[in-house]
């Protein structure tokens, strides 16, 4: 699978994972669920969306580098 459509699949899991972290931080405690289950899906959600910021990061590292990593010509 090239980069591009590893990115297709990534982009929509990243944004429904930082999607879920921030309603359970908003609205967590209006759910009728066993708080202890809450917090252990919350926390794990949290691991999971840190390592798919990583593949994100690192699949558009090229980028990054060229955007921010190189001195700018004045002028």
């Amino acid at each position: 699978m090239n980069k591009q459509k590893f990115l297709k699949v990534v982009n929509p899991i990243l944004g429904l994972m930082l999607t879920i972290q921030i309603l359970g931080m908003t609205f967590g405690r209006m759910l009728p669920i066993d708080p202890e289950l809450r917090f252990g899906f919350h926390k794990w959600n949290g691991w999971a969306l840190g390592v798919v910021m990583i593949v994100h990061i690192s699949l558009n590292w090229s980028w990054v580098k060229a955007n921010y990593f190189t001195k700018k010509k004045k002028g």
